[in-house]
């Protein structure tokens, strides 16, 4: 992907091809799977739908793929430089992909190459800006109680790392009582909390450390 080729897909984005999806029926096991319209929307957990505008249909290989990722990354394989028709595990992947560095470092680039093009009617980057803001108002009430614990000398997780439990220690234990009086963390909680493995949130051991 050349510059030229970029600058023209920034002032002339794919169509998303959603009306084909209907072509993608897979076999797999005794199930037949198909790419869904809601793959195309990110659910948030108040009922928000957010359009996957990087998210494209490609008839002909009945597949989809980031089309941003595709003009600016090439580390992804199966989102970016080869196709992806793994119906079953579509959800999690289209997940996992959306919150990945390489997305948000691509989305990023195409928000200053739309900046340069003026092209300033796609949503896309001010949702990834949102993201960003989002994220960095997270890790910056996360920073400022293991600061706090670290200077007491205190003890960091407790006998579980489970959010509403009497034992989880001083971490969660003063994130739940900040979250009493901080709206935003406490639905940064509700939304991310009890995760487990495979969720980045900074509310767990595997995120923060």
């Amino acid at each position: 992907m050349n510059s030229t080729i970029r600058e023209y897909f920034v002032l002339n984005p794919p169509k998303q091809n959603v009306e084909f999806i209907s072509d993608s029926g897979r076999q797999i096991g005794e199930k037949v799977r198909m790419c869904s319209k809601n793959n195309f929307f990110r659910l948030k957990k108040n009922g928000e739908k957010i359009q996957r505008e990087w998210l494209i249909y490609s008839p002909c290989s009945k597949s989809v793929f980031c089309y941003v990722c595709k003009l600016f990354g090439n580390s992804d394989q199966s989102l970016c430089t080869t196709r992806f028709r793994d119906w079953k595990n579509v959800t999690s992947r289209l997940a996992s992909h959306e919150t990945s560095l390489l997305h948000c470092t691509n989305v990023c680039q195409l928000s200053q190459l739309s900046k340069t093009a003026k092209r300033i009617d796609s949503q896309m980057p001010q949702q990834n800006q949102n993201e960003r803001a989002y994220w960095r108002d997270a890790i910056v009430r996360v920073v400022e109680v293991l600061k706090f614990i670290a200077e007491q000398g205190l003890g960091i997780f407790g006998d579980n790392k489970t959010f509403g439990s009497e034992q989880n220690g001083n971490f969660l234990g003063l994130l739940e009582l900040i979250s009493k009086f901080d709206p935003f963390l406490a639905g940064h909680i509700g939304e991310h909390g009890n995760k487990g493995k495979g969720h980045v949130n900074y509310l767990s051991s595997q995120n923060v450390f």
